[in-house]
């Protein structure tokens, strides 16, 4: 390198009369050489004497940053893929559960269906027993009737055959007809 600095040297030293023209003449030329340095020596800068040694570590650091952004998008791919599987498991999720809501709600109005079917059942059956009910009681009037009529009937006929009525059938025929306990009205 000292063979360089110098064979420069030379060679500006001997081109400077050629671009120097006629100013040349007027301002002697100063030559200052650059200070030798010895092999362990580095040189440094006025204006900054760290520029060299920060540039070293700049390096440093760009690289440890690099280093440390590949392992931050490493850890963030990873965790992208995570979520990502995470996302796909809830949207398989959301549909089973969407298909097993759909199932129920046609269950659930098949259910509504048949239980309101039932009850029109329930409350034609009611009507049915409340008819029945007054035909039942309105048929044991008219047997009581009936049987009263018999009675007397059966009284008439002993009477005139010339029998005896007891006192007891006598009484029967001032008897006026029994109510029902149970009025089918209120059933």
């Amino acid at each position: 390198m000292k063979k360089h600095v110098k064979m420069l040297m030379i060679l500006s030293l001997m081109l400077l009369p050629l671009f120097s023209g006629c100013f040349g003449g007027q301002n002697p030329v100063r030559i200052v050489f650059p200070p030798e340095f010895g092999d362990n020596e580095q040189p440094q800068s006025a204006a900054n004497p760290k520029r060299f040694k920060e540039q070293n570590t700049a390096q440093a650091n760009a690289i440890e940053t690099a280093l440390e952004m590949s392992e931050k998008c490493a850890q963030l791919s990873a965790e992208s893929a995570e979520l990502q599987k995470q996302n796909e498991n809830l949207r398989q999720e959301n549909q089973q559960i969407h298909t097993k809501l759909q199932q129920t709600q046609a269950e659930l109005d098949r259910a509504q269906k048949e239980l309101s079917q039932a009850n029109d059942l329930i409350m034609e059956t009611r009507v049915d027993l409340n008819d029945w009910k007054s035909d039942v009681l309105g048929f044991r009037d008219e047997m009581r009737k009936s049987d009263i009529a018999q009675l007397q009937t059966l009284k008439k006929i002993v009477e005139l055959l010339g029998g005896e009525v007891p006192q007891q059938l006598a009484v029967a025929d001032d008897v006026v007809q029994p109510q029902p306990l149970i009025d089918p009205n209120t059933l």
